[in-house]
């Protein structure tokens, strides 16, 4: 508050242009300091501190220790989407591209914008205690919507529970392993371009797709506009389920089998077949959290898992307008989610009379085809992108001959050193700032770009020829051979999902399959 105010009365500009500050935030909400660390992680080197002046500390060491918590929680968050960039981002490449002929073919979740209001959702997880609910959830579907959060399905389906939707976005091997032994083709599949190809690739009814906001791939490629059904990247499906159901107008979400942690020895409610032997093992190993459950007591959980628990309630805590409700009798505490058995929520809603296929009439009356020329604008980006990348290739390559030159030079001709780092960096500005750069690049390179972010601003400070030279090579030339050496591949992907969309068109036609 006091640093707030003696920013509106004393000009900093001074002080700071003196110091090593590298960010500011001022506020203590979480969505502040969660976008300053994001920043701050990006070009993060070495040991870092946490400081705080003492009289702060006496006068709200509550709001210190938020600070701190908010902090721990944005670190691991960083790392996880970082992690998960790095082991799936060219796989998510792939997905994208290769789903673009199923997304040119199937409507968007865009028609079905409010047409849900009124109507209770239920959404499904694959946590143990689903199987105590099993029997109330089969009766349920004659009086809420029920959707089937991911690999949830297999858990549902043995079990004989048709859910009315089945929300999918996983894009690893895993979870098409899940859906690959089902038969799901009646079942209305809603799914994100991320998404496994093999799951969707073969569908040609019951399927319609939304997007996600970090998705700047298909975002391009279909110009998506924030008037689209555009969701909000989360840690799990659920999120994904949650955001679609509050899309279509349900006002009340009822969670079953969304334990959210590892309350016993089991991981999973019977018929999960996506696993392998060890992987309770490994889980029950690793769970050495403890977070509060629905009964009073403690659950174990792991890292990972107490993430998604918390990225689902900063979810519900953005809805204050929906009502949620945890069912689940041996999950955790989700905030903003009152506890309530499935069984009672069943007594309430047995006015509610719902028709088994009455998903599928509203699919068919308000969802459409892409118009021909969205369509057609689509397959021109494709060729567009491949031109891009052409482009960049040309540049990279100049780059690095560029680079082969600067250590010599530097002690030969200082000055004709300087004149080719800034040729150099003319050439280079072209490529960070290119459409090509911000998707597949950010998506295929992530750990190399991020190495590029943390020690780029070296090169800036650095003011000695020879050294600066060095810091060139160092610094810009792994990152440009990384680029190089992705080309390659991306023209391969893009090229067969052109190929794809030819061919699902071709059989299709440009109509929209439902």
């Amino acid at each position: 508050m006091f640093f707030l105010s003696a920013l509106h009365v004393v000009d900093l500009g001074s002080l700071f242009s003196g110091l090593q500050v590298r960010g500011l935030a001022i506020g203590n909400d979480k969505n502040t300091i969660n976008q300053f660390f994001y920043r701050f992680l990006r070009v993060m080197k070495g040991e870092t501190a946490t400081l705080a002046l003492p009289v702060y500390d006496r006068l709200d060491l509550e709001a210190r220790n938020s600070f701190n918590q908010i902090a721990k929680e944005a670190v691991l968050n960083y790392a996880y989407s970082q992690s998960l960039l790095q082991n799936a981002g060219l796989d998510w490449v792939r997905n994208i591209f290769y789903n673009l002929a199923v997304n040119l073919s199937t409507p968007s979740l865009n028609g079905l914008q409010g047409q849900l209001k009124g109507y209770p959702a239920i959404i499904v997880g694959a946590g143990p205690s689903l199987e105590e609910d099993i029997e109330v959830l089969k009766r349920m579907k004659h009086h809420a919507f029920i959707i089937a959060a991911g690999t949830s399905i297999q858990s549902l389906m043995h079990y004989g529970v048709e859910p009315h939707l089945i929300v999918t976005i996983d894009g690893g091997m895993p979870n098409y392993h899940a859906f690959s032994h089902l038969k799901l083709d009646d079942i209305p599949i809603l799914y994100t371009p991320q998404v496994q190809h093999h799951i969707v690739e073969n569908r040609t009814k019951n399927t319609i797709h939304s997007f996600l906001a970090n998705d700047m791939i298909t975002q391009v490629l279909m110009a998506v506009t924030q008037d689209e059904a555009v969701f909000a990247s989360t840690h799990s499906v659920t999120g994904t389920a949650i955001q679609a159901a509050i899309f279509m107008g349900c006002e009340h979400i009822v969670f079953a089998g969304q334990d959210l942690s590892y309350p016993t020895e089991v991981v999973y409610a019977s018929g999960a077949k996506h696993v392998d032997p060890g992987y309770a093992a490994r889980i029950r190993q690793s769970a050495d959290i403890q977070v509060d459950n629905v009964q009073g007591g403690k659950n174990q959980t792991t890292e990972s898992m107490l993430l998604t628990l918390r990225d689902i309630e900063d979810l519900l805590s953005k809805h204050s307008n929906v009502r949620f409700t945890n069912t689940s009798s041996l999950g955790a505490q989700i905030q903003h989610a009152g506890f309530m058995p499935l069984n009672q929520i069943e007594e309430k809603l047995q006015a509610n009379k719902l028709e088994t296929t009455f998903f599928k009439e509203l699919m068919q009356q308000h969802l459409f085809s892409y118009p021909e020329l969205r369509i057609n604008q689509s397959i021109d980006r494709i060729n567009e992108m491949l031109g891009m990348l052409k482009l960049t290739k040309q540049r990279l390559d100049r780059i690095q001959k560029s680079l082969t030159k600067l250590s010599e030079l530097s002690r030969s001709n200082p000055l004709k050193c300087l004149n080719l780092m800034v040729g150099i960096e003319e050439e280079w500005e072209p490529v960070v700032k290119s459409i090509v750069f911000h998707t597949l690049f950010m998506f295929g390179l992530k750990a190399e770009i991020n190495a590029f972010d943390r020690h780029v601003s070296d090169i800036a400070e650095e003011k000695n020829t020879i050294r600066k030279a060095k810091l060139f090579k160092q610094v810009l030339e792994p990152l440009v051979v990384a680029m190089q050496g992705k080309i390659p591949v991306f023209e391969q992907i893009i090229a067969e999902a052109a190929r794809r969309i030819d061919s699902r068109l071709e059989r299709t036609g440009s109509g929209v399959t439902q």
